[in-house]
C-alpha cells in the first residue's frame, strides 16, 4: 500500500540527504549534480556517511560523486510505453541490444526489490515482464476517463489517446462526440472535477513577494531556459558532434537597453553571479541575442529558477566516443562501478573548465 503521508518534494530529499537523514539516494534518468540549484549545498566529501546510487549510460558530474554506478540501457536499447502531454500513449520495441551489463532502469528496480523480500509484487517472469508490468497499470485506468490503451492496441498503432474504449481514442476531451464519457446533450463536460459541480476549476491564490528581487547590488533577473539543440543537461546531446558544434558553450540573452547599460556587446564573455548562495557562481562563455547585443556585464543577478534546465553542461564538453559508465575514481564512496570496462572511462576524461567554474560547480545558464 502506498504510505498516505506525502514525502519530500525533490529538493527537500536533497537537503535531507546532505543533513544525513536520508541515508540512501537512487538516482535514474536526471543529473542532479548539475541542474540542482545552488550546486555547493550538495557538495560531497569522502566518508560523508551517505551512499549515492545512480543509473545512466554516460559519465556525467553526477555519476563521479556517486558510491555505486548502474550501468543503465538507452531509449533504443530496451522495450516500453511512453506518454505525451497530449495525452497520447506509445509503445516501442527495442532497437538494439545495450552493451555489456546495461540493463534497463526498471528490471533495475524489480530485481533490488525482489533481493529486498518483495519479488512477490512483481510476479513476472523475467524475460516478459514489460506487458504484464503495463497491464498491471492499465487496470488502475479503466472506468475512470482515463483509460488507456492495451499492450496489443499500441503494438499495433502509432500511439493511442486516451482515454480509449471499445478500442477508440478520443481526440477532444471533454468534448460530446468525441469523449465516450459525455453525453450529446452536454456539449462539453468536465465530469472528473468532481469537487468543483463538473466544471472547470480556476486556482486563484493570493500573490506574494518573490524571495529575491532586483536591487542595486543585483540588478537583473536570471531565468534560466531551454535551446534547440540540447536537452536538460547535455548528457547525451553534447555528444552528437552536430549539435555540439550548433550550441557550443552557454550564453546569455539581454534586453537591448540592459545590455547598452551594461556597455556590452555581441559576443563579449561575461560572468554571472547570484546572491542566492554566497561563493556560488554561474558563469557563461557567451552571451547571444536576436535583437538584442551581447552581454559582458559581470553585473549581479538574481536568479528566477528553481532548478536550471541545461545547467552545468555550458561548462561540459564530453568525450563522443564514450559509450558507458565506468568510470568511479574520485567519487566519495570509492566510485565501485558494475558493469564492463571497470576503471576510468574515456568520457570521463573530456569535461573542461570555463572562465574558472570547473564542472559541478556552476550552474549554467
Amino acid at each position: 500500500t502506498i504510505n498516505p503521508k506525502p514525502g519530500l518534494h525533490t529538493m527537500d530529499m536533497f537537503r535531507a540527504f546532505m543533513r544525513g537523514e536520508v541515508k540512501v539516494m537512487w538516482t535514474q534518468t536526471t543529473n542532479p549534480w548539475v541542474s540542482i540549484p545552488n550546486l555547493n549545498r550538495i557538495k560531497r566529501e569522502p566518508g560523508d556517511g551517505r551512499f549515492l546510487i545512480v543509473s545512466d549510460i554516460y559519465p556525467t558530474p553526477t555519476t563521479e560523486v556517486a558510491d555505486l554506478v548502474l550501468p543503465a540501457a538507452a531509449w533504443v536499447e530496451r522495450e516500453g510505453v511512453f506518454g505525451n502531454t497530449e495525452r497520447r500513449t506509445q509503445h516501442w520495441h527495442k532497437a538494439a541490444d545495450p552493451p555489456g551489463e546495461a540493463t534497463e532502469d526498471a528490471w533495475q528496480i524489480i530485481e533490488v526489490a525482489r533481493r529486498m523480500g518483495m519479488e512477490h509484487l512483481f510476479p513476472w517472469p523475467e524475460d516478459d515482464w514489460h506487458k504484464p508490468m503495463y497491464e498491471e497499470y492499465r487496470s488502475f485506468t479503466l472506468g475512470l476517463g482515463k483509460d488507456v490503451a492495451s499492450y496489443e492496441q499500441l503494438e499495433q498503432t502509432r500511439g493511442m489517446l486516451w482515454p480509449v474504449v471499445d478500442g477508440v481514442e478520443t481526440r477532444y476531451r471533454y468534448a460530446a462526440g468525441h469523449d465516450p464519457y459525455v453525453k450529446k446533450d452536454r456539449g462539453v463536460h468536465f465530469y472528473k472535477a468532481k469537487g468543483y459541480g463538473e466544471k472547470a476549476a480556476f486556482w486563484i491564490r493570493p500573490w506574494h513577494r518573490p524571495a529575491e528581487e532586483p536591487d542595486d547590488e543585483y540588478p537583473f533577473w536570471l531565468c534560466t531556459g531551454r535551446v534547440l539543440e540540447h536537452w536538460h543537461t547535455g548528457s547525451m546531446t553534447r555528444r552528437v558532434k552536430q549539435l555540439h558544434q550548433a550550441v557550443k558553450e552557454g550564453y546569455v540573452e539581454m534586453n537591448r537597453a540592459d545590455a547598452q547599460r551594461a556597455a556590452s556587446r555581441r559576443r563579449d564573455p561575461c560572468l554571472s553571479r547570484s546572491s542566492t548562495s554566497p561563493g556560488s557562481r554561474t558563469s557563461s562563455r557567451w552571451t547571444r541575442w536576436t535583437t538584442s547585443p551581447r552581454n559582458r556585464t559581470t553585473r549581479n543577478a538574481r536568479s528566477a529558477s528553481s532548478e536550471p534546465e541545461r545547467g552545468g553542461d555550458a561548462h561540459v564538453q564530453a568525450d563522443r566516443t564514450s559509450r558507458r559508465v565506468a568510470h568511479g575514481a574520485g567519487s566519495p564512496g570509492g566510485g565501485r562501478v558494475l558493469g564492463p570496462g571497470q576503471g576510468p572511462g574515456p568520457g570521463s576524461r573530456g569535461r573542461r573548465e570555463v572562465d574558472g567554474c570547473g564542472p559541478g560547480r556552476a550552474s549554467g545558464i
